[in-house]
């Protein structure tokens, strides 16, 4: 049936998707600047050409401070950023169910998955700032060992985000984390609504759509070729890509090889 099969052609509504990944990936980052501009302020404070370890004290109790208000900042720019995801998600089938002549009145979708991956992120927030904590700490240290000057562990924690450092290591690592998490949020909502209408329609099926630029993984192209508008498999069955089993592009049970920063 034509009309099921456009239910899952996702890619008239990819602009929505990307305008909310986007805020989610800026917002983290922009809070990750926000703390490093702190901390760096509070070096550059410290009088002298050597750190002491009185410093050493000083320092990482302002940096605990500060990487609790990003831990804050940036599980609530998470949560936002996936809370909109997920309702677009379930919405985008909707949308498109309403263009065919399906009467279909669909009940609410569970946020059970959602919650669950809300409770993830805030582990992935809590993971980085635990990392930036440590690198910190140990740069601080050389600096009062003398290994470095208080300007070389400033530009080693991170003077800007673009140059190499702590902070410009972290905010790749974040922007991937809002990404890809957010991603997978709207991805999950959309399989979970299709799954919704399989169960009326048993007919529904679903194809992959791989991104046409020259960042797409090669086992993604392959699978757009593989499934298809053409070769559009069911709802219940998986996608084989690059090896791995996926129900849906970012599925957390494929690799992360397979499903970070997937587009």
């Amino acid at each position: 049936m034509a009309e099921l099969a456009q239910v899952i052609h996702l890619s008239e509504y990819a602009g929505r998707f990307e305008r909310i990944e986007d805020k989610a990936a800026r917002d983290m980052v922009r809070y990750l600047n926000q703390t490093r501009q702190a901390i760096i302020a509070r070096l550059a404070d410290i009088p002298g050409d050597k750190f002491e370890a009185q410093h050493l004290r000083a320092v990482m109790a302002e940096v605990d401070e500060r990487l609790d208000r990003f831990k804050v900042q940036a599980t609530g720019a998470l949560a936002g950023g996936s809370e909109e995801a997920f309702v677009s998600g379930a919405a985008v089938v909707d949308e498109l169910i309403a263009k065919t002549p399906l009467a279909i009145r669909m009940p609410m979708l569970s946020d059970d998955l959602l919650q669950k991956s809300l409770a993830f992120n805030a582990d992935l927030i809590t993971g980085i700032g635990a990392d930036i904590r440590k690198a910190i700490n140990t740069q601080v240290q050389l600096g009062v060992l003398g290994a470095k000057t208080p300007t070389e562990v400033m530009k080693a924690i991170g003077t800007n985000l673009k140059d190499p450092s702590v902070f410009e290591i972290i905010a790749n690592r974040a922007e991937v984390i809002a990404r890809t998490e957010v991603g997978r949020v709207y991805s999950m909502a959309t399989f979970e609504r299709g799954q919704q209408v399989a169960e009326i329609e048993p007919e529904m099926r679903k194809f992959w759509i791989a991104t046409s630029d020259g960042r797409t993984r090669e086992t993604h192209i392959a699978a757009g070729s593989r499934y298809s508008e053409e070769n559009a498999i069911p709802m219940d069955k998986p996608f084989f890509v690059g090896g791995a089993k996926l129900m849906y592009p970012r599925d957390p049970a494929g690799p992360a090889s397979e499903t970070v920063q997937c587009r």
